[in-house]
């Protein structure tokens, strides 16, 4: 299954959100545009930078034209 990410999802993840990294662990591709990673890079603390960038690797990240 396929999950697609917003900017809402990916912080709630990266913050500890346990409904939401369960709901990101279920499927087996998570993916997002490029306006998501944006968003969620703009609003990046420093202290989440790490986690942040490991989670990001593991995401598919779309191209908008």
């Amino acid at each position: 299954m396929i999950g697609l990410l917003d900017a809402y999802v990916v912080i709630d993840v990266l913050r500890g959100d346990r409904a939401a990294q369960s709901a990101a662990s279920r499927v087996d591709i998570l993916v997002g545009s490029e306006v998501t990673r944006f968003e969620v890079l703009a609003g990046l603390r420093a202290d989440e930078e790490p986690a942040t960038e490991d989670f990001m690797k593991v995401v598919e990240w779309i191209p908008v034209d």
